[in-house]
């Protein structure tokens, strides 16, 4: 438990880093485009007098002073560079710029989320503890220091025409003095999460401590939704989910009745919808579209954007995509702007039956209009060699897909370790496959000699293809080393050669060479050469000893006068003997003997005569009965 709070912890500081609390809503961080949208004045603002109105559940006291956090924050200022960075290139027209700034910096919050989630702590500047160093109160909570107080004030009668009206997608730089309120009517389009946040004026301005309020009805009674600071920042952010054409009421004002100088922004997210192959999607500034797939199997998947309704005449659409593990959109894994043209593609690794959530913008808030497809793809495998330590890290819930070839037979050892050797314990589990499926796993194992990684021992085929499959056991993110051993390799040869067909002479020999042979385990102590013929079974089987030729190659001569001075088929099996007292068979020769100029005689396993050679060529060829009875002898061309 002590560790998980660690986590929380170094989480929330991280994301303060990231969150650009100097001058960003949360929205510019966690994926929403609308935010940077460039902003205008709203046309004819009505402001409401605080006298004029009571408004329940309004928000009043002291705050804790954010210099502290302010000040160690400065320390580490590159996300918020990036972001401002990635404003002014939006401001001077350079989306090419603007786009790269985004994806480096989604890139790194990938990297961090995966560190964190992982137990790696990535270097940070230090924490100022003083009491003045807390940060205000996160979205939907209050601190000691911030009361609710109920409004006491007679609340006049306030003209419905005189409220603002919100349009969804648009963002305005809004500024009135104190002791006054805005309040917008805003009108759902179709169900899902709307999301209302307040962030600097101008898109670069100063921290301004704003209060969001959300009711349900005009006469400002019925409280849905409070903010006050959100994301580590004074400005506010409220998310609600809405049925379809459902008007509210929205009120922005400044903390303790303060002066308003932000931008207020609004968006759209969908709720989620099932991805079976592809949505066409249409949805106005603002929107994003959710997704949810749920893989059937191991495997790659590619989810991409193209033409509305597969037709190049519905024109290009710059889309954005995410793919995050949770259904709180907090987990992102993959990000994507630009792959093709102006559509997007993400191809990732994903574990069967587990819910992953893909969500679409337009870039900078624009409108959707976009196909969405998800399909597997052929299987991503990284290659492992024996005796070598792959580090693989991968974001919650990715699965690594390893692809393992022992060169030689025999018993390996698959271990996963410390990410680099001294990373934290990471709970992994480990499964070894002989397909390319990925269906049914040879073994697998979770927690190994009272640790939390993992280790298989499994005998394998040498030249033969396997794969593994290393993941997180809670689906979190994968951070370890894999290797493979070979603790008991089988002995092998390069290769086995003969003759082939040899002319039988009296008192003559022929003989057969193995290559190569080597035993990693304790060395190669002989190599034999099991022969016998093919007619009459083996009574004629005799083990020949192979002689050491040197650099691993050895000989046997194979007599004829050994097996009985018989022609034909000639069979060798061929074994290497260890100096450990293990054998192996490494492969079969067939050798023909022959006689020129005479008959050659060759027979079934059961030691009837299957036919006679003759000198030229042709063959008198014998056939039997299933009682083994001679039915007749004809003569076979060649």
């Amino acid at each position: 438990m002590k560790r998980r709070w660690v986590q929380i912890t170094l989480v929330v500081f991280l994301l303060i880093m990231i969150v650009p609390t100097t001058g960003y809503a949360t929205e510019n961080v966690s994926g929403g485009e609308a935010a940077l949208a460039s902003g205008s004045n709203y046309p004819g603002l009505h402001l409401t007098h605080v006298q004029e109105v009571s408004i329940t559940e309004a928000v009043y006291g002291s705050k804790l002073s954010k210099s502290g956090i302010i000040g160690s924050m400065d320390k580490e200022r590159a996300p918020l560079t990036m972001l401002l960075e990635k404003e002014a290139a939006i401001a001077s027209g350079n989306i090419e710029m603007a786009k790269s700034i985004q994806t480096r910096f989604y890139e790194r919050q990938i990297e961090l989320q995966t560190m964190l989630d992982a137990g790696v702590v990535p270097n940070q500047p230090p924490v100022d503890n003083s009491p003045d160093s807390n940060s205000d109160p996160q979205p939907g909570s209050l601190s000691e220091s911030v009361s609710i107080k109920p409004a006491t004030k007679k609340k006049k009668e306030v003209s419905a025409l005189s409220n603002n009206i919100l349009t969804l997608g648009s963002s305005y730089d809004i500024s009135f003095p104190q002791d006054y309120m805005a309040i917008f009517d805003f009108t759902s389009g179709q169900a899902g999460n709307y999301k209302f946040f307040t962030g600097p004026y101008g898109g670069n301005g100063a921290l301004n401590d704003t209060v969001l309020y959300l009711y349900a009805d005009g006469n400002f009674t019925q409280l849905i939704g409070l903010n006050d600071d959100a994301g580590g920042s004074s400005f506010s952010e409220l998310n609600v989910t809405l049925p379809a054409a459902t008007t509210v009421y929205l009120i922005l004002a400044g903390y303790n009745n303060g002066a308003v100088n932000a931008r207020l922004s609004s968006s759209f997210t969908t709720l989620p919808v099932d991805l079976a192959s592809y949505l066409d999607v249409n949805l106005p500034t603002g929107s994003t579209q959710l997704a949810k797939f749920t893989p059937p199997v191991y495997g790659t998947y590619t989810f991409s954007t193209s033409y509305y309704g597969a037709n190049s005449v519905s024109g290009a659409n710059d889309t954005v995509l995410y793919l995050y593990s949770d259904a709180s959109l907090t987990n992102l894994i993959a990000y994507n702007d630009d792959f093709t043209g102006t559509f997007s593609q993400i191809t990732t690794n994903l574990i069967p039956g587990r819910n992953y959530y893909l969500k679409m913008q337009a870039f900078n808030g624009g409108s959707v209009y976009s196909r969405l497809s998800g399909v597997q793809t052929t299987t991503s495998f990284t290659v492992l060699s024996p005796d070598t330590v792959l580090p693989i890290s991968r974001p919650t819930a990715v699965p690594e897909f390893i692809q393992f070839t022992p060169t030689v037979s025999g018993t390996y050892k698959f271990k996963s370790s410390p990410y680099n050797g001294t990373g934290p314990a990471n709970d992994t589990i480990l499964e070894l496959y002989d397909s390319l499926t990925l269906a049914t796993p040879l073994q697998s194992n979770n927690n190994a000699n009272g640790t939390l990684f993992s280790q298989l021992h499994q005998a394998l085929t040498g030249g033969t293809n396997y794969y593994l499959v290393l993941k997180e056991a809670q689906g979190g993110a994968t951070y370890a080393n894999l290797t493979a051993e070979a603790i008991n390799p089988l002995p092998t040869v390069t290769s086995i050669n003969g003759p082939g067909t040899v002319a039988y002479a009296a008192n003559g020999s022929y003989e057969l060479f193995a290559y190569g042979a080597t035993d990693q385990a304790s060395g190669v102590a002989a190599v034999k050469f099991e022969t016998w013929t093919s007619q009459n079974g083996q009574d004629d089987l005799v083990v020949h000893e192979g002689i050491h030729q040197g650099n691993g190659t050895w000989k046997a001569v194979i007599p004829y006068n050994q097996h009985l001075n018989e022609v034909g088929t000639y069979l060798t099996n061929v074994y290497v003997h260890t100096n450990g007292g293990t054998q192996t068979m490494v492969g079969t020769l067939q050798t023909r003997v022959k006689t020129q100029g005479l008959f050659e005689y060759y027979y079934y396993a059961n030691g009837l005569l299957n036919y006679i050679q003759l000198p030229n060529g042709q063959r008198l060829v014998y056939e039997y009965d299933l009682n083994g009875n001679l039915l007749r002898i004809r003569l076979q061309h060649p």
